[in-house]
C-alpha cells in the first residue's frame, strides 16, 4: 500500500487522527523515525524550515518548486511507508503550475499537500499584512489538483487552506471552504484560527469534512494538544516549528558555547557513530556485506570504533583507494573489458579517483553494436505481432473447417460465458477499485461515448444504408436490415477492454464504458432499431410484422451480463484486495493476463466459425460482401477519426486511446440475441443476413484494432515535449504538446472560456510558426537555425503564460521559469 492511499485511509476512517510533526531536512526526518513517527504515524515537510534550511531565507514565498520537490523526495523516500504532508504553498502560479506540482509531488512520494490562496508573493500564515487571492482564482487551483490527482490515478490527498480569516473574516474563510470541499479538496485548513471556539465552530460547521489544525506554538493560534485538537473535532494536526525552533536553539547555544570557550559542548553520548547510525548506517554496512566488499573490515576499523582522528582518518581512506585501486586493476588485466556506453564528462570526473585516471583514459574505443540479422528482425516482429498473427490463422482455420451445426449453439454458450469471464477476472485482478469508481464518476465521458455509439454512428448508418437502397437490385433487403442493427447496437466488451490495455490506454475507463453501454443497449437497441425502420423503406418489408417479445432479450443479456462481466470482474477485484503481492507478481511476471488475449482470440474464432458454417458468404452476391466489407472500413475509420479528434481537445492521451477503441466498436453479443429476439418468425436464411453485417464489422474492427494497439502504444507512452530539449526538430516540435495540455489542464479547472480561447489561438499560431521553422532547419542544417529555433520556443512559452498571467489576474512570473 502506497504512503498516499495510507494517508487517506486513515483520514477516511471514523475515529482516527492524524499527528504529524514538521521535518525539514534529512537530519530531522531521520530523528524523527527514530522515536517512534514510523509507519503508524506522518510527517510534515515544512515550507518555512525547507526554506530556512535550505536557502537560509524567510518564509516569503522564495522557495521554488524544484527547491520542494527535491526536499520532498529525499524526507518521503527515506522511509516510504510514512505517509509525508508537504507544504505547497500557493501552488507556484496558476492551474497549469498546480496540476504540475501536483505530478512531481506524487512521483517523489508525497502522500499530501495544502494549497493556500495567498497571492504569489505570500508570508507566514502567522505573520500579519497577508493578502488573498479572489475566491474563483483558488478554487480553479484547487480543481486542478483533483484533476490532476484523478488524471494520474494517485491517492495523494488534497488539504485545502485558506488565509482569509485575518482578511476577509470568519464567513469568507468558511464559504470558501466550503466550496473547495464541493471541488473535489479532501480536507480543509484554516489558517490563523485564534481561539478554541472557533475552532470548534469551523469542525461543526464543515462536519463531517476532515479539517487540519495548524500548531505554531506562539504564533496566532492558541498552543493545544494532540488529544485537545481531536476532542475539538479536528481529524490532522500538523506541528510546522516542531523541530525548527528547537535545532535553532541547540545550534546558537553551541555556536555561543563555542565563540566563547573554543571548545564544543557536544554530549559524549552523541557520537559519530551514533549520528551516522541516524541516518541508516546499518543498513547501509549491511549493503556493503552482501556485495562482499573489500575493505568492510577497514572501515570498520576506522569509523564503527570511533577511531576519527584527522591524520590518521585521512591515511586509512588513502590505504582504502589504493586498495580499490589495485583490486581495480587487477580486473582489469584479467576481464576483458566490454563496450560501455559513453560517459558524460561529470562520469569521467567521478570514475578517475576508483579506478586511476590512466586506466579510465586508455579504454578501448567503442564499437558499434552488431547488426541483427533479417531472421532474429522476423522473430521479433512475430513476437511483437503475435496476436494478429494467430488471428489471421484462426480465420483460415474457421474458413476450412467448422464445428458441425448441432454444436454451433453449444459452443457459442460456452465461449461467450467462460472467455469473457476469463477476460473480466483478469481485468479485475489488474485494475484498482478505486480507479474504476473515480471512472464511474465521470458522467460527461459516459455521455460522449454513449452518444456517439447510439446516436451518431446509428444515424450515419441509416444514411448509408439510405443511399443503398436507391437501387433496389443491389442490395440484399436482409443485409440493409442487418446494418440498421448495426449501427443501433452498443460498444464491443472482450476486444475493447483487451486492446485498451494492450495500446496502453485507460483500461479502467473501457471497462466503465463497455459496461455502460452493454447495460443501455437492451433498451436503446430496440427503440433506434424500430424508430429506423418506421419510414416503410421497401428493405424493411422482409421482416415479420409481429414484433417479438422483450423479456427474454432482456433476461439472456442481462445474464449474460452478470455472469460473464460484473461477477468474475467482482471477483477479481476481491482476489486483488485479499492477495496484492502475489496477485500482481501472477499477472506481471509470469504474463497472466495474456490469458485474456488468448480468450479474445478464441472469442473471434467462434464468431467466424459460425459465420462460415451458415454458408450464408456462398449463396450472397459477391458485391453485396464487397460493399459490406467496404462500409465496415469506411465506417469504422470515419468513427475512429471523429473519436480521436473530438476526445484530444478535452482528454489525455490515455483517454482519447480508450475513445478510440469505444466508440468506433460494435458488440455482437448483444446484436445477434438481439436479431432473434425482435422479431417473431424469422427465417433460418433471414436471421443469418441480420446477423452477417454485424460478424464482418466486427471481423474488420478486430484486425484494425490490432493493428492500431502498435501506433496507440507508441504515441500514449510517449513523454510529453520539454521547452530545454532544443537538441532535435522533434524536441522543438513537441513544445505542442505542452501546450495542449495546458488547454486541457484549464478546461479541467474550468477556467474561462475567453482564456482558453486565447490559448488555443496561440497553441495554433505557435504550431504554425515551429512548422515552419522546422522545414526551414531541415533544409538549411545551421547552427543559426538551431538558435532563431530556441528563440522561438522561448517566445511561444512566454506568449502563453502571458495569457496565463491574464486570465488568473495575478502578477507572477513562476511559469515563465519553466
Amino acid at each position: 500500500m502506497s504512503a498516499a492511499t495510507k494517508l487517506r485511509r486513515v483520514i477516511e476512517t471514523p475515529g482516527s487522527f492524524v499527528f504529524a510533526p514538521g521535518v525539514y531536512d534529512g537530519l530531522s526526518a531521520r530523528t524523527a523515525l527514530e522515536v517512534g513517527f514510523d509507519s503508524n504515524a506522518s510527517l510534515l515537510q515544512t515550507g518555512a524550515g525547507t526554506t530556512a534550511s535550505r536557502l537560509g531565507q524567510p518564509d516569503l514565498a522564495i522557495a521554488s518548486l524544484p527547491d520542494m520537490v527535491s526536499q520532498a523526495d529525499m524526507i518521503a523516500n527515506l522511509d516510504p511507508s510514512v505517509p509525508l504532508i508537504a507544504d505547497m504553498d500557493t501552488g507556484y502560479g496558476g492551474p497549469v503550475m498546480v496540476a504540475r506540482a501536483v505530478e512531481q509531488y506524487a512521483r517523489a512520494g508525497v502522500a499530501g499537500f495544502h494549497l493556500e490562496d495567498q497571492v504569489q508573493s505570500k508570508r507566514c500564515g502567522h505573520l500579519s499584512g497577508k493578502e488573498v487571492v479572489s475566491r474563483e482564482t483558488w478554487l480553479a487551483n484547487i480543481r486542478a489538483a483533483v484533476a490532476t490527482r484523478k488524471r494520474i490515478n494517485s491517492d495523494i490527498v488534497v488539504i485545502a487552506r485558506t488565509d482569509a480569516l485575518q482578511t476577509r473574516g470568519y464567513v469568507e474563510a468558511l464559504e470558501r471552504l466550503r466550496d473547495a470541499r464541493d471541488a473535489g479538496a479532501d480536507a480543509g485548513f484554516l489558517e490563523g484560527i485564534t481561539s478554541t471556539s472557533m475552532a470548534r465552530q469551523v469542525t461543526n460547521d464543515l462536519s463531517p469534512w476532515p479539517m487540519c489544525w495548524n500548531m505554531v506554538e506562539f504564533g496566532a493560534s492558541p498552543t493545544i494538544s494532540s488529544n485537545e485538537a481531536r476532542e475539538l473535532g479536528f481529524k490532522l494536526m500538523i506541528w510546522s516549528f516542531a523541530t525548527l525552533a528547537p535545532a535553532y536553539l541547540a545550534i546558537r547555544t553551541a555556536m555561543e558555547t563555542m565563540k566563547r570557550t573554543g571548545r564544543s559542548n557536544d554530549s559524549p553520548e552523541i557520537t559519530p557513530k551514533k549520528i551516522f547510525e541516524v541516518c541508516g548506517l546499518a543498513a547501509s554496512m549491511k549493503i556493503d556485506e552482501e556485495a562482499g566488499f573489500v575493505f568492510e573490515d577497514l572501515i570498520r576499523q576506522s569509523y564503527i570504533l570511533g577511531d576519527l582522528f584527522g591524520c590518521q582518518v585521512e591515511v586509512k581512506i588513502k590505504m582504502a583507494d589504493e586498495l580499490q585501486r589495485s583490486k581495480t586493476m587487477a580486473e582489469m588485466r584479467t576481464v576483458e573489458i566490454e563496450p560501455t556506453e559513453e560517459k558524460s564528462v561529470e562520469e569521467e570526473r567521478v570514475a578517475a579517483p576508483l579506478m586511476g585516471e590512466k586506466a579510465s583514459l586508455q579504454q578501448p574505443p567503442k564499437s558499434p553494436p552488431p547488426e541483427k540479422s533479417f531472421f532474429w528482425k522476423v522473430v521479433r516482429f512475430m513476437q511483437d505481432q503475435w496476436f494478429l498473427i494467430a488471428l489471421v490463422i484462426l480465420i483460415a482455420i474457421a474458413s476450412q473447417h467448422q464445428v458441425p451445426q448441432e454444436h454451433q449453439k453449444l459452443k457459442t454458450e460456452i465461449v461467450s460465458y467462460l472467455c469473457v469471464s476469463v477476460i473480466f477476472f483478469i481485468t479485475g485482478c489488474t485494475i484498482k477499485t478505486q480507479v474504476l469508481v473515480d471512472n464511474y464518476k465521470r458522467w460527461k465521458i459516459h455521455l460522449f461515448v454513449q452518444l456517439q455509439c447510439f446516436f451518431v454512428f446509428s444515424l450515419i448508418m441509416f444514411g448509408v444504408v439510405s443511399a443503398a437502397a436507391t437501387n433496389r437490385h443491389f442490395m440484399d433487403p436482409g443485409l440493409l436490415c442487418g446494418m440498421l442493427l448495426t449501427g443501433c447496437v452498443a460498444t464491443t466488451i472482450s476486444s475493447n477492454v483487451v486492446m485498451t490495455g494492450q495500446a496502453h490506454g485507460t483500461q479502467a475507463l473501457t471497462v466503465v464504458e463497455s459496461t455502460i453501454g452493454n447495460f443501455l443497449g437492451p433498451f436503446l437497441t430496440p427503440l433506434l432499431f424500430k424508430a429506423y425502420l418506421s419510414n416503410d423503406a421497401w428493405y424493411t418489408k422482409v421482416l415479420p410484422s409481429e414484433p417479438g417479445g422483450y423479456a427474454a432479450l432482456y433476461q439472456r443479456v442481462f445474464k449474460q451480463l452478470g455472469l460473464s462481466v460484473f461477477i468474475p470482474m467482482a471477483v477479481g477485484q476481491l482476489v486483488q484486495y485479499l492477495l496484492p503481492g502475489p496477485t500482481k507478481t501472477v499477472c506481471t511476471k509470469y504474463k497472466a493476463s495474456k490469458l485474456g488475449s488468448m480468450a479474445l482470440l478464441i472469442i473471434i474464432w467462434q464468431t467466424y466459425d459460425q459465420a462460415f458454417a451458415s454458408h450464408t458468404l456462398k449463396v450472397l452476391p459477391a458485391s453485396n460482401i464487397a460493399f459490406l466489407v467496404f462500409m465496415s472500413i469506411a465506417l469504422f475509420t470515419l468513427m475512429l477519426v471523429v473519436s480521436l479528434v473530438s476526445a484530444r481537445f478535452w482528454m489525455g492521451r490515455a483517454d482519447t486511446v480508450a475513445m478510440c477503441y469505444c466508440i468506433p466498436a460494435k458488440t455482437p453479443a448483444m446484436g445477434v440475441p438481439m436479431s432473434t429476439v425482435l422479431f417473431v418468425g424469422l427465417s433460418p436464411a433471414l436471421e443469418a443476413r441480420l446477423q452477417l453485417p454485424l460478424v464482418i464489422f466486427q471481423g474488420m474492427q478486430i484486425v484494425a484494432g490490432t493493428i492500431l494497439t502498435v501506433p496507440f502504444k507508441a504515441w500514449a507512452d510517449a513523454v510529453e515535449g520539454s521547452l530545454l530539449n532544443f537538441d532535435t526538430v522533434s524536441g522543438k516540435a513537441q513544445v505542442i504538446s505542452d501546450m495542449e495540455d495546458i488547454v486541457r489542464i484549464d478546461v479541467q479547472s474550468q477556467t474561462s472560456f475567453v482564456y482558453f480561447l486565447k490559448l488555443i489561438k496561440a497553441r495554433n499560431h505557435f504550431r504554425n510558426v515551429l512548422t515552419e521553422e522546422a522545414r526551414k532547419e531541415k533544409e538549411a542544417r545551421s547552427s543559426a537555425c538551431n538558435g532563431h529555433m530556441s528563440n522561438v520556443l522561448v517566445e511561444a512559452h512566454r506568449e502563453v503564460a502571458r495569457i496565463h498571467l491574464t486570465g488568473n489576474g495575478e502578477l507572477t512570473s513562476v511559469i515563465l521559469n519553466t
